[in-house]
């Protein structure tokens, strides 16, 4: 994988609008954007839908939904496959054409907030960090490791470790600028904590930048540096004094060279390039010659021949020095010493210019062993199962973790030395426990006590930091691991597009679904279908499909996740109370979120409220400072907008704050239905069923390719002002912004049969699509049966016994006021099962629909009318209807209007 900091390099020296220029791309300024029409020729673009932000550096074609960055484009206009060749494609141009005009990083004279200039503000973060270092035992064990722990290196290069306390120690008063310069992250945490730091400085400007290493065997990114452009130069005044010097392939290879006596030496950050400040440092002092220790691998050898090209253009010997295939100067100083790896940069060809400068350095004779001795003294950490492998020489730790580790650090240790071992489970936070393990591996394995003492500090620092690398690991598996989008072929995009045009697109879609195995319901399926759409709105809708069991709610929320893009839906089935906080910032924004069953997500049912609402869910949790041990505020923040879908058996359930957020979807209980649903699955195993299964890929791919081509726009509903919707009841005005919100999505389907239209809005093109008649008139009809449950004050279940009792009445010839009935009576004439009978009759007596006469101690249940009509209030009647809305209009039939 490329090293991020590289890349993030390389997009620092193009801009993406000159590279646009380069090939040709006719870009025009659009407020505060550039646009011209899409260069990829993958759709018809007469508007100008190819879109470039010059602040972010990013462009994306509205039209075939393709984005990216100065990589993304090289990749697309030169037709390459892979993103290696596009990497040095880029590396090339950025040769060629100008670096972006965005706003630098303050340099070392600027102000930033509060005061400091960033010099003198970097000046302070090094002094810290190298305090730091010599209270940290596990940073000066892995300097330790690396041959690097003397005395010498720490007061020539200033090495220090970021250990969390920096904001703490400067005080808050920097924290806007620690996060201006990038030290500090928008959160608030330590860009370079875990790591070791090195300060890199400017000949006149002092430290400028910042190099860090993650002391953690687990880290994903083990090399850092502040954001933007790579400054400073390592060692710069070896240039000042040698016009001929060694230059390496990193911070870490040239402080072991120069460990080897090798102190004319400076580096590279990586094999990217020159940085800047060095470029100019090899002008400044006229250098002559350097030997290029890059590493022996392919990416070393191509950049080795990159810069003798470039830099002998400039007068600049450059000879190659190597150390052996897959052998860098570090590990050559840990197999070999110091002595070791002067031998062979003597010996090697082209580095006479150099010789005179080797002064291996010889720790003191009283410095503690790892620091006398750091190779002899090393240790080597390797992963192994539930934990790792801790190795000093000959004396092996294997080390099994044992969670929960709150305010704990439990391990099972064997220590091994030749043919002795020592085992024990004990908390290394346990002073007790410590001393004892101490005395009795010193005993068994015949080992000093004091080395054991500093083998147990190695080992709590890797403790902790397996346990934070598990803690993050835990973290993004909750999240689940983004679902790449597929890009879709020139032939698909034109399928999908042909799909979305289509005048019958609802009826084509209801259609797909019954052939995908979902019989009936059509209201219910597109209702849904329309939710998972809305996603793509500032406001999107949610929904409650409710059932009872075995009667299909499962099935439709199965339904509507195949039919939407993988990487926009999300499905749990359980979620604790906590579990949306901690998820990835963006993982939720402008995703379908479906909970198979709502008693699941009880715990968690105010933070997806919040989210329908707010569209954001912000949290402030204290939690425990892993380096410093102390507590703290932090705020975890979440962004929306999400749609939203659950199922459940129990209306009677629904917290009151969720039912005016969610449309109430009630699926069809009739034998009716039921004999469909049995009719559809003998066909199912017909031998034309068969053949329709293997339709259901295709269409679930031309159903993701649709809804990926669908576009955020706004919706404009010109029409709004002629709506009325009921007001009677507070709940109300909830209920009218879902269903202008069921319009807009009504609208975004169609977006490509609709007319779209833009303004100017503070100096900015806004685009958006045009509501029409025709969608008031597929929301009113999906709506009505969902607005009577909404305003009705009997559940359906109950309004649907309460529809059988009058049946049953008027069966009977009996004088509704007089007619009474046996709860018997009514299940054999409802054929209802007995436990949602009772379910029903209890919310109708507690409604006072009926009365209980007679019933318990082993007698019958005998009940009593109480009201003869449908009963309940009828607001429907307060909504315009698709018709007097074309009166009001004058448009003649809603659907002759596009």
């Amino acid at each position: 994988m490329p090293d991020r900091s590289e890349l993030d390099d390389l997009k620092a020296r193009l801009d993406l609008a000159a590279l646009a220029g380069h090939y040709g791309i006719a870009l025009r300024q659009v407020g505060r954007n550039l646009v011209a029409r899409c260069p990829f020729g993958t759709h018809p673009d007469s508007e100008g839908s190819f879109v470039v932000n010059p602040e972010r550096q990013l462009f994306n074609c509205f039209g075939c939904q393709t984005g990216g960055d100065v990589f993304r484009l090289v990749q697309l206009m030169e037709k390459l496959e892979d993103f290696a060749p596009a990497k040095e494609r880029v590396r090339q141009l950025a040769g060629q054409l100008p670096a972006p005009a965005v706003p630098p990083a303050p340099a070392h004279g600027d102000t930033l907030p509060g005061g400091h200039t960033r010099a003198q503000l970097l000046g302070q973060v090094a002094d810290f960090y190298a305090r730091r270092l010599l209270e940290s035992p596990p940073a000066l064990e892995y300097l330790a490791s690396r041959g690097l722990g003397s005395k010498e290196v720490r007061e020539a290069f200033r090495p220090g470790y970021a250990d969390g306390q920096l904001l703490e120690a400067l005080g808050p008063d920097l924290r806007d600028a620690l996060t201006a310069v990038g030290v500090l992250t928008a959160k608030g945490q330590e860009h370079f904590a875990g790591c070791v730091v090195v300060p890199l400085e400017h000949p006149d400007e002092g430290v400028v930048g910042l190099y860090g290493r993650k002391i953690s065997p687990w880290a994903k990114v083990k090399h850092l540096y502040l954001p933007g452009p790579k400054r400073g130069v390592l060692n710069w005044q070896a240039l000042r004094r040698s016009r001929d010097l060694v230059l390496a392939e990193s911070v870490l290879d040239a402080l072991s060279l120069w460990v080897a006596g090798v102190r004319d030496v400076t580096c590279l950050y990586g094999v990217q390039g020159l940085p800047v400040d060095l470029d100019a440092a090899l002008t400044r002092y006229q250098t002559e010659e350097l030997a290029l220790c890059l590493d022996d691998d392919p990416a070393g050898r191509q950049a080795a021949e990159r810069l003798t090209a470039e830099l002998g253009a400039r007068g600049i010997r450059c000879s190659q020095l190597g150390l052996g295939e897959g052998r860098d100067p570090n590990r050559v100083l840990l197999e070999e010493g110091p002595e070791g790896l002067a031998e062979r940069v003597r010996s090697a060809p082209g580095t006479c210019g150099i010789q005179e400068s080797f002064d291996p350095v010889e720790p003191p004779a009283s410095a503690p062993a790892l620091v006398r001795a750091p190779v002899a003294a090393a240790f080597q950490v390797e992963p192994s199962g539930d934990g790792f492998l801790l190795r000093f020489g000959g004396v092996e730790y294997r080390i099994t973790m044992r969670p929960p580790f709150g305010g704990r650090l439990r391990v099972t240790m064997r220590v091994s030395a030749g043919d002795e071992a020592y085992i024990d489970t004990f908390d290394l936070y346990s002073h007790r426990a410590r001393v004892t393990a101490v005395k009795q591996i010193g005993a068994r394995l015949g080992l000093e006590q004091s080395a054991v003492e500093r083998q147990l500090e190695v080992l709590i620092g890797q403790a902790e930091q397996w346990v934070a690398e598990q803690a993050e690991r835990a973290e993004s598996e909750l999240a689940g691991s983004p679902k790449k989008r597929r890009e879709m072929t020139a032939d698909e995009r034109e399928k999908a597009l042909a799909f979305l045009r289509r005048p019958d697109l609802v009826p084509t879609i209801l259609a797909h679904m019954e052939t995908l195995g979902y019989i009936g319901e059509e209201r219910g399926k597109l209702l849904c279908f329309l939710i998972s759409i809305s996603r793509r709105l500032e406001k999107p809708l949610s929904g409650t499909i409710l059932s009872q069991s075995g009667a299909g709610k499962s099935g439709m929320a199965e339904l509507i996740e195949l039919l939407t893009p993988p990487e926009e839906v999300i499905l749990y089935s359980r979620l604790s109370t906590q579990a949306l906080v901690y998820v990835p910032k963006d993982f939720l924004k402008r995703k379908l979120l479906i909970i198979e069953e709502r008693k699941g997500a009880e715990d968690a049912e105010y933070s997806i409220r919040v989210l329908q609402s707010k569209q954001r869910l912000s949290s402030a949790i204290v939690v425990k400072d892993p380096n410093t041990g102390r507590m703290s505020t932090q705020v975890f923040e979440v962004e929306g907008p999400i749609a939203y879908i659950e199922t459940t058996t129990n209306p009677r359930a629904i917290n009151p704050e969720n039912a005016t957020r969610c449309f109430e979807i009630w699926l069809d209980e009739s034998e009716e239905q039921t004999r469909r649903i049995h009719d559809r699955q003998r066909r199912a195993r017909s031998l034309e069923g068969l053949v329709y299964q293997r339709r259901a890929h295709d269409l679930y791919e031309l159903h993701h390719n649709a809804q990926r081509l669908l576009l955020p726009y706004p919706v404009h509903i010109p029409f709004a002002d002629l709506l009325s919707f009921p007001s009677r009841w507070l709940r109300t005005r909830r209920d009218n912004e879902r269903f202008l919100g069921l319009v807009e999505a009504v609208t975004l389907l169609h977006q490509y049969q609709r007319q779209k239209k833009t303004t100017v809005h503070e100096d900015e093109e806004l685009a958006f699509v045009v509501a029409t008649p025709a969608d008031y008139r597929i929301a009113y009809e999906l709506a009505q049966d969902v607005l009577h449950s909404t305003f009705h004050e009997l559940t359906r279940s109950a309004r649907d016994l309460w529809s059988v009792v009058l049946a049953m009445a008027h069966k009977s010839g009996q004088k509704l006021p007089h007619f009474e009935f046996l709860r018997r009576e009514l299940r054999q004439f409802s054929s209802w099962q007995d436990h949602r009978l009772r379910d029903a009759l209890t919310e109708l007596v507690e409604m006072e629909y009926l009365a209980v006469v007679g019933g318990s101690q082993g007698k019958s249940y005998t009940y009593r009318l109480l009201v003869y009509g449908e009963g309940g209030p009828s607001l429907l009647g307060e909504l315009t209807t698709p018709d007097e809305l074309e009166r009001k209009l004058g448009s003649g039939p809603a659907d002759q209007v596009a």
